[in-house]
This record gives C-alpha cells, sequence and structure tokens, in this order.
C-alpha cells in the first residue's frame, strides 16, 4: 500500500508543476478480479486511463482455472472504458502447474533482464543496484 500511495503523490505532484488537475484513489488488492468499478470513484466528466503494464503475468487464465480471473480483470477495465489502455505481457508458461516449466520462464526472463542491464547501465548506477535488488 505505501508503494502505491507513494506513486500517488509522485503523479500529485508532477500534475500540480503544470496545474493539471488530478485525483489519485489508490486500491490496493492481492485479487484484481474482486475490484469493482464502484470501488474506483469514477466521475463522469474524468478521463481514465488504465496502465497494466507487466501486471497479468500472475492472473490465471481459463487454462488453469474455469471462472478465469484474468477475464473477470478485462470485463472490469471494458466497464470501466478508459480513454487510454496500455498493457504488455510477458511471454512465459509462470502458471504452469509443473515447476520446472516455471523456473525456466523464469530463469529465461530474469537472464534477458540482468543482460540488459549490463548492457545500458553502469554496474555502480543506484537504481540498476536497487531493481537487482529486488
Amino acid at each position: 500500500m505505501e508503494k502505491i500511495e507513494e506513486t500517488g503523490r509522485r503523479l500529485a505532484n508532477y500534475c500540480k508543476r503544470f496545474n493539471v488537475p488530478f485525483e489519485f484513489n489508490a486500491i490496493a488488492s492481492r485479487n484484481w478480479e474482486t475490484i469493482r468499478v464502484e470501488d474506483l470513484k469514477i466521475g463522469s466528466n474524468e478521463v481514465v486511463v488504465v496502465n497494466t503494464l507487466m501486471r497479468f503475468k500472475n492472473l490465471l487464465d481459463e487454462s488453469i482455472e474455469v471462472n478465469s480471473p484474468r477475464n473477470a480483470v478485462l470485463q472490469l477495465i471494458r466497464k470501466i472504458n478508459p480513454a487510454i489502455f496500455t498493457q504488455s505481457i510477458i511471454n512465459g508458461s509462470y502458471n504452469s502447474p509443473f515447476f520446472a516449466t516455471r523456473f525456466r520462464e523464469a530463469l529465461f526472463h530474469f537472464s534477458a533482464l540482468f543482460d540488459m542491464f549490463d548492457t545500458v547501465i553502469p554496474r555502480e548506477n543506484e537504481h540498476r543496484m536497487m531493481m537487482e535488488k529486488e
């Protein structure tokens, strides 16, 4: 919740610099599929942006669970009807029932990530060290 609130503060400060009206409504939930449109407190004249960057990788799909949490989240986003919707998908089998498959996919993902860091970010960079630690 602290990270979400910090994001709200940063966005609010940024908008204040440019005199852009801004309101942030933080919702911390481990189960996105339980969030309702009413929880979001969206005004009729507001521009809504939904950013799911790198967040769908752990949502179970219909191949794992019949009432798919992923589909529930996508239906929620459709009800919100955002002006802007960003999504990126990591291509991997992170929800596979087999440990070896999940481990191999995670190994490939993080190997590529750390190779990219080595190529473009100096090793002593404070942000790189934080990302590697996390």
